[in-house]
């Protein structure tokens, strides 16, 4: 897809339609879920974090200054709410037994 497509559906969605969230969903979940991933570490965890960006995406739509940015700005969503999980959850992710092979990232 195009950014002036993005663009359109993120205007859409200023209008009401569910639709277009739905579309721009459809085509970041994937990058969103990575994204979340790469930062927690755990798929449950990963899907939590891409959900609450999605979300947190929702709410701040009319917020966005530059509708054609809307992937990168909702990167930057989702790196803030994998963060966010990350300080939640510290100290119970420094009590578990690391699974062998998987790197965390902390943010202290």
């Amino acid at each position: 897809m195009h950014p002036n497509h993005d663009a359109e559906l993120v205007f859409r969605c200023l209008e009401g339609d569910a639709d277009a969230f739905a579309a721009l969903v459809q085509r970041f979940q994937g990058a969103v879920y990575a994204t979340a991933f790469y930062y927690v570490g755990r798929y449950g965890a990963a899907e939590d974090v891409a959900q609450e960006a999605f979300w947190a995406a929702y709410r701040g739509l009319p917020h966005l200054k530059d509708p054609e940015k809307f992937g990168s700005w909702l990167k930057e969503i989702t790196t803030r709410t994998a963060a966010n999980w990350l300080r939640r959850n510290l100290p119970r992710l420094r009590m578990e037994t690391p699974v062998p092979g998987q790197n965390y990232i902390g943010i202290e």
